[in-house]
């Protein structure tokens, strides 16, 4: 069983992604590694109006890689879990 502060990877459109927690005082940030050389990405979770949780990139600006990659990580320690 991962730890949540351990590394770990997660499959997304057929690439193996490196996915890296961080944690700032109560928060945690996932940076994600991806094998093409493509710019890291930094997501967290969220809360908004209606008090669902969403996923968003930080900064701001890849929301659907976020939202789709964040969801793959909800499923990661779903998983974990069982």
């Amino acid at each position: 069983m991962n730890h949540h502060n351990e590394p770990f990877e997660i499959t997304y459109r057929d690439n193996i992604l490196k996915v890296i927690p961080i944690y700032i005082e109560k928060q945690v940030l996932y940076r994600i590694e991806f094998p093409d050389k493509a710019s890291p990405l930094v997501i967290c979770s969220a809360i908004n109006f209606n008090k669902e949780k969403f996923w968003t990139s930080i900064p701001e600006g890849r929301q659907q890689l976020a939202l789709e990659t964040g969801l793959l990580i909800d499923r990661y320690f779903t998983i974990q879990t069982k």
